[in-house]
């Protein structure tokens, strides 16, 4: 699954939570994840063993970084 896959799953929230807008399965380390539409995770939220808070803010940081990259600077 693509950071943009998985990001469109999820919308991040104000206080820095994730919730979950359309029905995902994630690679856990074990096993996979399923999430369906409302659940939620924060950073104190561990998900068989897995901080999904934390991938969810680097694949959104991966996005913000290729998107400055593609974003061509003006003088």
């Amino acid at each position: 699954m693509t950071d943009s896959e998985l990001l469109a799953s999820f919308r991040r929230e104000e206080n820095g939570d994730w919730t979950c807008i359309k029905p995902v399965l994630m690679d856990g380390t074990v096993r996979n994840m399923a999430f369906a539409p409302g659940a939620r995770v924060s950073h104190v939220d561990m998900f068989m063993g897995v901080d999904v808070a934390r991938k969810l803010d680097e694949a959104a940081s991966r996005q913000e970084t290729k998107a400055e990259i593609r974003t061509p600077i003006h003088h």
